[in-house]
């Protein structure tokens, strides 16, 4: 018995290449997004570190303190945590007494319990004022200043 094929007169099908996959463009920038980790990982340097995060990351020396240049032992950066961790026999610029006391984690145990209000407002209340705040300022100004933005030539950075 003879069957009818697909294709007529025993033609072969065309091979099809599919669809090309679909090339996006890199996301751009977000200069809210950047904003928003700032403000978070600020209060929470604070929270923990009694520091603010440039000064925990050792690119500026602005301690809260009334020493000066110098910090109180309560105020960490990375530079000390590292040298208290891994350097046996140094302080890491922290005082005898923390170190009595039980030394770094001691310090940051006290630091986290006394400034508790603002690490939950930095970690739950920053990022949902940035989603509220975005959302109602996004029809009246960040549109308007993206489409700005674009119209000026400037594809890589949103607001």
């Amino acid at each position: 018995m003879i069957t009818a094929s697909p294709m007529p007169y025993g033609m072969a099908r065309k091979r099809s290449k599919g669809k090309s996959p679909r090339r996006r463009s890199k996301p751009a920038f977000n200069l809210t997004n950047a904003a928003q980790t700032f403000v978070v990982a600020n209060g929470v340097s604070m929270a923990l570190f009694r520091t603010d995060a440039l000064t925990f990351l050792g690119l500026t020396k602005n301690f809260g303190s009334n020493m000066g240049a110098g910090n109180n032992s309560n105020e960490l950066t990375a530079q000390e945590i590292i040298a208290r961790l891994f350097k046996s026999g140094s302080s890491g610029g922290m005082g005898q007494a923390w170190i009595d006391k039980g030394g770094l984690p001691y310090v940051v145990k006290r630091n986290i319990s006394e400034q508790m209000p603002l690490l939950i407002t930095a970690t739950v209340g920053v990022p949902l004022a940035f989603k509220f705040g975005k959302q109602i300022l996004a029809k009246p100004l960040l549109n308007p200043l993206n489409r700005t933005l674009k119209m000026a030539g400037i594809k890589g950075v949103r607001i």
